[in-house]
């Protein structure tokens, strides 16, 4: 098949289509004789005669049968050139996102589920990792994207990008002695059981929710932990402690739970999106690009301090 272009392909389908080389070479753009070299020399590579000259010009029986190959030929291409340039622009191909269970209580879904919308040609496919599995997971390729509780400070081989910042309150028990106490302050939680996730699961939260209080003046006593904040929370509606918990969590009306501030501890939480420096995947900037914008609409101050 050396020698054979697309070029020879299409120009013989002109030339079939119209049956005259004249018209086929207008259409084509090039000098008949150029025309009539390539048809002598298709029919070299494929070693047989698929077209007669004269009198007028038609296909040869090996011609026709020829015909829908070559048609099968530029269709197979022009769906290679589409899925390409989807692909290379984002637009089709496949997301792991990591994607903990409780998210699903946030603005999260909605965005992704808008996402999904518009670019119907990738399949989303979503794990449930902490953050610190996310982040293994990212390095080990089982996924493309995190969404993890992490600030939003890129380093080594990973780019981070806060999308949602929000206060974490003190969650106690409806009987709890703090539960209706009139101004709760940090000093007021040094003698309390706390319950917090293991440290391994999200490190830099833990150890800012530890940081923060201390700095507070109060030495946290963890004295249990949750293996997720949905445990955590079912701790302390137990009443087995009290914990800091996000905001968005400790508003969903859940019954044997109270949320607080406290006084002169202003704690928070960044929920960022994570994912490889070197990746080459353009499904994950496209979805960075997107979760981006759906989070400006939603926390305009998210990444200002």
């Amino acid at each position: 098949m050396s020698g054979l272009t697309v070029r020879h392909v299409r120009a013989f389908l002109e030339v079939a289509e119209v049956s005259h080389f004249g018209r086929a070479a207008a259409r084509l753009d090039i000098a008949q004789p150029l025309l009539s070299q390539m048809m002598l020399r298709l029919e070299q590579v494929v070693g047989t005669q698929l077209l007669v000259r004269r009198p007028a010009v038609r296909l040869t029986p090996a011609g026709e049968m020829f015909l829908p190959y070559a048609r099968r030929v530029i269709e197979e291409l022009q769906s290679g050139v589409e899925v390409a340039n989807k692909t290379g622009a984002g637009e089709l191909g496949h997301l792991q996102l990591g994607f903990p269970t409780l998210l699903s209580l946030s603005w999260l879904p909605q965005a992704i589920a808008d996402y999904q919308r518009a670019y119907t040609s990738v399949q989303v496919t979503y794990l449930d990792l902490t953050t610190a599995g996310q982040l293994q997971g990212l390095r080990a390729g089982l996924i493309d994207v995190g969404l993890i509780r992490q600030d939003g400070s890129s380093s080594g081989d990973l780019k981070i990008i806060p999308i949602d910042r929000e206060p974490l309150l003190l969650a106690v028990a409806p009987g709890h002695r703090l539960a209706d106490q009139a101004v709760i302050e940090a000093r007021d939680l040094a003698a309390e059981p706390f319950i917090l996730f293991p440290r391994m699961t999200a490190p830099a939260l833990f150890d800012s929710i530890l940081e923060d209080a201390r700095r507070a003046g109060v030495q946290l006593n963890i004295a249990r932990e949750g293996r997720d904040w949905l445990a955590v929370l079912g701790l302390v509606r137990a009443e087995a402690g009290i914990s800091f918990v996000p905001q968005s969590l400790g508003t969903l009306g859940l019954s044997g739970l109270v949320t607080r501030e406290v006084a002169g501890l202003a704690m928070t939480t960044t929920l960022s999106l994570a994912y490889l420096k070197s990746s080459e995947n353009p499904v994950v900037e496209r979805f960075v690009e997107t979760m981006a914008a759906a989070s400006r609409a939603h926390s305009p101050d998210t990444g200002k301090r």
